[in-house]
């Protein structure tokens, strides 16, 4: 018989690497390992680093229930963290070959275009992670002959 909890692996997975990169990339920005900027860039850091730590718990969570919360709350996290990189990839376009700093205090620290590709790949993530998996399967596939 078929386990009915979770989704697939994919999903699953997708949303638990996302979660983690959202974290990852959210403590560089609460860091300020870009060197000084504004308040709100350190602001959306710990937003990134909270809906990723959610990401990963929903995606264990998942994995071991099929509470309905779990089934409606877990594409729209992803969703939301998505749309969340949005902004730094583009800004990362934008400021490109120019300082991120407005100069209080100075900084040398200057932006290139492929500091968005972890957003992008962030983005990705979260997108497979939003999309209706298959239900996940105890039993292993038996012999096809």
């Amino acid at each position: 018989m078929a386990n009915q909890r979770g989704g697939s692996g994919l999903t699953w997975g997708a949303s638990a690497l996302g979660g983690l990169g959202a974290a990852a990339l959210g403590l560089l920005y609460a860091g300020y390992a870009f060197g000084p900027t504004e308040a709100e860039v350190a602001a959306w850091g710990r937003v990134a680093v909270i809906l990723g730590a959610a990401l990963v718990v929903g995606a264990a969570a998942q994995v071991a229930t099929s509470a309905a919360l779990v089934r409606v709350a877990m594409p729209l996290v992803a969703v939301t963290t998505a749309l969340m990189q949005l902004p730094p990839i583009v800004l990362w376009f934008v400021f490109h070959g120019s300082g991120i700093s407005d100069g209080t205090p100075p900084s040398s620290f200057v932006a290139h275009w492929a500091y968005a590709l972890p957003h992008a790949v962030v983005v990705a993530l979260c997108i497979v992670g939003a999309l209706p998996g298959a239900p996940a399967t105890a039993e292993p596939r038996g012999d096809p002959a």
